[in-house]
């Protein structure tokens, strides 16, 4: 039963690190995009502006959908 729990936490340990990493390249990644729509505004371009913001934003409908069960 020890090597259940040891192998648990290995691969909790694991995922948390992966976690981490991915978190923190998200956090990189969406301060220099923050950065291009701040240089956009201050230059006063602000269709590339809102093209820059529209393109972070969601793709597709990814809204709540019901779905209906229907009595056979």
């Amino acid at each position: 039963m020890s090597t259940t729990n040891e192998g648990r936490k290995n691969h909790r340990r694991l995922m948390n690190k992966s976690k981490r990493a991915k978190d923190k390249a998200k956090k990189k990644y969406l301060h220099s995009i923050l950065g291009e729509i701040r240089e956009f505004q201050r230059m006063e371009h602000y269709n590339l502006m809102y093209k820059k913001t529209k393109k972070l934003g969601w793709k597709g409908n990814h809204g709540i959908h019901n779905i209906g069960i229907e009595d056979s």
